[in-house]
């Protein structure tokens, strides 16, 4: 009989304490979609990265503790333990994509009461300009290059200046923007005469455009 009431004790601790860590889960959802067309993207990565502070200092880098991929509906969920965490950083990834990395507050997220996290992920494209002086007059000739207010929140192409001076340029630079868009550029040809020119180009999602400017 002791021995009956001793396993009893023993099977509800061990319940108990499943419970408990179980309770302590933190669960991180959600849908990632197409921002072109808002339909779930499968096989997208996700990766949950923490930060922790440990006896009152900080850890230092991020540790990763959750990682899954979305299902054929772009849905996913992103289940850890609760910990003393500083921040929570998710990335999220797919070929084709641009990257994106978000940061939670670990106060929004507690356990047994999900925190949703649904993001559009932009398509890449890649615009390529080639720069070639097909009629040198001198070695001062030149040409200036830059895209035109250029509005992609990422790190892709900018409004920098390419510039080309001599006459043996050939210049090829590529750069990536949101797929499906339109750019604006402006080119500026100083020969026997100054001449300036603006036009647009249409870039598809996941193609590279290239534009040839000769002069």
């Amino acid at each position: 009989m002791i021995r009956y009431i001793a396993i009893l004790i023993f099977a509800s601790i061990a319940l108990f304490a499943c419970k408990k860590t179980k309770n302590q889960d933190v669960v991180v959802e959600g849908t990632i979609t197409d921002y072109r067309s808002g339909s779930g993207l499968t096989n997208v990565y996700l990766v949950l990265n923490e930060q922790v502070v440990s006896g009152g200092v900080l850890s230092g880098g991020f540790t990763t503790v959750a990682e899954t991929s979305t299902n054929g509906d772009g849905t996913y969920t992103l289940e850890f333990g609760r910990s003393n965490a500083l921040t929570y950083r998710v990335g999220i990834e797919k070929t084709g994509f641009f990257d994106r990395e978000i940061d939670i507050n670990p106060e929004n997220v507690s356990p047994n009461n999900p925190y949703n996290l649904s993001v559009a992920l932009v398509p890449e494209a890649t615009v390529s300009v080639r720069l070639v002086n097909t009629s040198p007059v001198s070695n001062d000739d030149l040409v200036k290059f830059r895209y035109l207010s250029p509005n992609f929140i990422c790190e892709c192409c900018t409004s920098d200046l390419i510039q080309g001076e001599g006459m043996n340029v050939d210049i090829t630079s590529s750069c990536k923007l949101y797929g499906d868009s339109w750019i604006y550029y402006r080119w500026d040809v100083f020969k026997d005469t100054d001449t300036t020119f603006v036009d647009s180009v249409y870039c598809p999602a996941f193609q590279t455009t290239n534009i040839l400017i000769e002069y």
